[in-house]
C-alpha cells in the first residue's frame, strides 16, 4: 500500500507486489483497493504448489514455491552445486546472499543460474497472477534485487511465455524494483503491519475511554446544574 501511495507504483490502480526473502509472499491492489483489506493483506503464494513431487515444505505440502524460491532454498541450492563448480568465484568467500549477487554481477555461471532459477519459478507464479489481475505494475522486493539484471529478465521472460500475450506484452515496463522496501522480509512486513494495527486500536481505545468519561461527566454536570436550579428556584 505504501508503494502504491508513495513509491514505485504511485497512481496505479492494479498492482502486484511480491517479496522474495526468507519467505515468499505477495500483496495485490486491484481497482485501487487492497485485496483482503479486511484481514491479512498478504497473498500466500509461497505455499502454492508448483511441483507435486518436490521437496516437502514446513507447511506439510510438497513442492511449494518457497521450497525453490526463498533465499534460504537458494543458498542451499548454491552450496549443493558449488562442489561441482570448482571454478566458481564463490569458493573464495563465504556463501551469502550478498556474495552470491556480487558473483552473479561478475558473470559467475553458478550464481547466475541459481538466481535465474528463482526468477523462473517466481515468473511462473506471476504469470498466473497476471492472467487474473492484469496489473499495471509488478513490484519485486528482495535482497536478490542486488542482481536485478539477472533476476528480472528471468522473471519477465517466463511471464511472457506463460501469461496471456494481451496482458504480458508490456511486461518489461510493468516489472519494477520496490522503492521503499526492497530488502525487508515478509515476516517483518507482517510484524510492522500488526504493530500499526495494534497501536491504532490502542489509540482508539484510549480515545473512546476519554470520550465516554467526558460524556459521563457532561451528564453528571448537567443533572447537577438542573438539580441546583430547581432548589434555588422560588
Amino acid at each position: 500500500l505504501a508503494e502504491a501511495l508513495f513509491g514505485a507504483s504511485r497512481g496505479a490502480q492494479d498492482v502486484i507486489q511480491i517479496v522474495i526473502d526468507d519467505t515468499v509472499g505477495a500483496g495485490v491492489i486491484s481497482g485501487g483497493q487492497l485485496l483482503h483489506k479486511s484481514g491479512r493483506a498478504l497473498v500466500e503464494i509461497g505455499h502454492t504448489q508448483i511441483d507435486p513431487y518436490g521437496q516437502q515444505c514446513y507447511c506439510g505440502n510438497h513442492g511449494c514455491l518457497e521450497t525453490v524460491a526463498s533465499t534460504g532454498s537458494l543458498l542451499a541450492l548454491a552450496a549443493q552445486r558449488l562442489e561441482a563448480q570448482p571454478d566458481s568465484v564463490l569458493h573464495q568467500q563465504p556463501l551469502t546472499l550478498a556474495s552470491l549477487c556480487l558473483a552473479a554481477q561478475q558473470g559467475d555461471r553458478l550464481a547466475r543460474d541459481a538466481i535465474a532459477g528463482v526468477g523462473h519459478h517466481v515468473g511462473r507464479m506471476l504469470a498466473m497472477m497476471v492472467n487474473i489481475f492484469n496489473p499495471q505494475h509488478i513490484l519485486i522486493g528482495s535482497p536478490l534485487n542486488q542482481a536485478a539484471e539477472v533476476l528480472f529478465p528471468a522473471v519477465s521472460s517466463t511471464i511472457r511465455q506463460q501469461a496471456l500475450p494481451a496482458y504480458s506484452n508490456e511486461i518489461i515496463s510493468m516489472l519494477k524494483s520496490t522503492s521503499l522496501v526492497s530488502t525487508i522480509s515478509l515476516m517483518e512486513m507482517t510484524g510492522i503491519a500488526d504493530s500499526i494495527v495494534s497501536s491504532t486500536f490502542r489509540a482508539l481505545e484510549v480515545f473512546l475511554s476519554a470520550a465516554a468519561i467526558y460524556l459521563l461527566l457532561s451528564i453528571l454536570v448537567s443533572k447537577g446544574v438542573s438539580l441546583l436550579e430547581r432548589r434555588l428556584s422560588p
